[in-house]
This record gives C-alpha cells, sequence and structure tokens, in this order.
C-alpha cells in the first residue's frame, strides 16, 4: 500500500523538516547519537537518521508501516505499539 504520504507536496515538506534537522543538528554539542522517532510512519524520518550514523528506533502503530521499513533491511529497530 502506497500511502498519500508519497505524494511530491509531502516529499517536498519532509525535505524541508530535514534541511532543519541538519542546521539544528550540525553542531550536536550534545553528541546525540541515538534517535526515537515514535510515530514513524512509513519512516522517512527514520532513514534519513539512520543514514547519518545514527541509532534508530522507529514506533509506529500501524504493523504496515513498520514493515515498510523493515523491508529496507537498514538495521533501524522497530517496535509496533498499539
Amino acid at each position: 500500500m502506497i500511502s498519500d504520504f508519497g505524494q511530491q507536496h509531502y516529499l517536498e515538506i519532509d525535505l524541508k523538516r530535514q534541511e532543519h534537522l541538519e542546521k539544528f543538528l550540525g553542531n550536536n554539542d550534545l553528541k546525540i547519537r541515538t534517535i526515537l522517532d515514535l510515530g514513524a510512519g512509513q519512516g522517512s524520518f527514520s532513514r534519513f537518521f539512520n543514514k547519518k550514523g545514527y541509532i534508530v528506533t522507529a514506533i509506529d502503530g500501524r504493523k504496515e508501516n513498520i514493515d515498510r521499513i523493515q523491508a529496507d533491511n537498514n538495521g533501524i529497530n522497530t517496535v509496533v505499539y498499539n
């Protein structure tokens, strides 16, 4: 199932959010290495942080969203939670 979040409008919003996160984490004085993505959806931010080298746990209430994240076999820890 492809969600509405795959539409160009939502992808552009995600890109802007990721640019903001890049600026925010650029300095990373706190030495953050672990990210908890609550309400991860299909994992766009989980993937973003994972590619940056963070240890990521993605939690979502929909099993199909978690299945999609796991299908990438990218080392992201996943939890289905209702």
